[in-house]
């Protein structure tokens, strides 16, 4: 599980970034900034986001049950980040 979390926070990063660039903001050039930002601006709860990139960064690795609970609030972050995308009026 915390090596699926490592492969992907990387891609998610990319995604909260197009996100922000969605609701007309510049996104910051740091992740942590950028995940500081997607939470005021989604309202998701990027705790999941937080922990895959630090363990994806060598800061605190994962492994058994808490990867268990990073990657569930992640995946519900994801989920949440793509309702409020939908939901964002069309270009």
């Amino acid at each position: 599980m915390a090596a699926l979390l490592e492969d992907s926070v990387s891609s998610m990063m990319v995604l909260l970034r197009a996100a922000l660039r969605v609701a007309g903001e510049e996104p910051p050039p740091e992740s942590t900034a950028v995940l500081d930002r997607a939470a005021l601006v989604t309202g998701i709860d990027t705790a999941g986001f937080r922990v895959a990139l630090r363990h994806a960064r060598g800061e605190a690795k994962l492994s058994g049950d808490a990867a268990v609970r990073a990657a569930g609030q992640y995946l519900d972050a994801v989920a949440r980040l793509a309702a409020w995308v939908d939901q964002q009026p069309a270009a």
